[in-house]
């Protein structure tokens, strides 16, 4: 996992200084584009199409992640309801996609990326599989 370290730190990077886009938000004070809480599988599971890997962050406490990636992430101990959001990045090769998913006690967070080492491919053949994880969360 740590080798993934680097994306994250890229990932921020990239969105403190230009290129940003939020794909879509279920918290209706954001400023991303709102959807239902309902349509985030699909919405994660249009990403699954698009992009060739993924990276997997989930089963963190709130804390544990803060410890993992930094007291700049002590904002999600905001959200005490299930919220998800997605937000795209430009990279070298494209473009990545963050998912973070909260709740009360957890933080979850999937980026998809076109680029593998050793990241987890997205396989039309791991779909359903993916899709049974993802709503686990939700």
């Amino acid at each position: 996992m740590k080798k993934y370290y680097f994306i994250i730190a890229f990932f921020f990077l990239a969105i403190s200084v230009q290129g940003q886009q939020g794909l879509w938000t279920t918290d209706s004070t954001g400023t991303a584009p709102f959807i239902p809480l309902s349509d985030v599988p699909r919405e994660i599971l249009r990403l699954y199409d698009q992009y060739s890997y993924y990276v997997d962050y989930t089963g963190y406490s709130k804390a544990g992640f803060i410890n993992a990636f930094g007291s700049h992430w002590n904002w999600i101990n905001n959200y005490n309801t299930k919220t998800a959001a997605a937000m795209r990045v430009p990279t070298e090769d494209g473009s990545a996609v963050m998912v973070i998913i909260l709740d009360k006690n957890n933080a979850n967070m999937i980026f998809f990326i076109n680029v593998g080492g050793g990241a987890i491919a997205t396989t039309a053949s791991h779909r359903a599989r993916f899709e049974h994880w993802i709503r686990s969360f939700l």
